[in-house]
C-alpha cells in the first residue's frame, strides 16, 4: 500500500493544474488590459506634446514673417524654403524644425489651416481613428465652432485634463 500511495502523490491533480492555469490567465488578462490602456493614453499625450511643439515653431515663423504659413505653403515651409511664398522675405527664412514630414503618433499627417490673412491658424491631429471631426481629434490654435472652426490664433490655453 505504501508504494501505491507514493505513486498517487507524485503528480498534480487536474483540479490543481486548472486552478494554476486560471490564475495565470487572469494575470495575463490584467496585464494586457493595463498595457493597452496605458499605451493609448501615452499616444494621446504624445500627440498633444507634438502639437504644442509645432505651435511653438509656427509662432517662431510668425515672428520672422509677421504671419503664419499660408495654406499653399503648408507646414512643410517650416523645413523647406522652396515652398516659401515668393513675395516673402527670403532672407528671413531659416529651417524652423529639423523634423521633416512630421506625423502624429498614429502615422497621420497633421492638419493645418491658415486663418484670415494668415494671422491665425488651426492645427490638428485626426487621432487614432484617422477620421477628421470625431471625438478623438486633438486641436490647437482655433476654436471649433458650428461653422467648422473660427480662429483665435496663436498658442491656445492648455486643454482640460492636462
Amino acid at each position: 500500500m505504501r508504494r501505491s500511495d507514493r505513486k498517487a502523490r507524485r503528480g498534480f491533480t487536474l483540479i490543481e493544474i486548472m486552478i494554476v492555469l486560471a490564475i495565470i490567465a487572469l494575470l495575463v488578462g490584467l496585464f494586457v488590459v493595463n498595457v493597452i490602456g496605458t499605451q493609448g493614453r501615452a499616444e494621446e499625450r504624445s500627440a498633444k506634446i507634438k502639437l504644442d511643439e509645432m505651435a511653438r515653431v509656427l509662432d517662431m515663423f510668425k515672428v520672422e514673417f509677421q504671419r503664419y504659413p499660408l495654406e499653399e505653403e503648408t507646414l512643410a515651409v517650416l523645413w523647406d524654403k522652396t515652398l516659401l511664398d515668393p513675395e516673402a522675405d527670403q532672407e528671413a527664412w531659416y529651417k524652423f524644425t529639423t523634423e521633416t514630414d512630421p506625423k502624429d503618433p498614429w502615422g497621420n499627417d497633421w492638419g493645418y489651416e491658415a486663418g484670415p490673412n494668415a494671422q491665425t491658424y488651426r492645427l490638428w491631429s485626426v487621432g487614432k481613428d484617422g477620421e477628421e471631426g470625431t471625438e478623438d481629434d486633438i486641436v490647437r490654435g482655433g476654436d471649433e465652432g458650428e461653422d467648422g472652426g473660427s480662429f483665435d490664433g496663436g498658442l491656445p490655453p492648455s486643454m482640460p485634463g492636462e
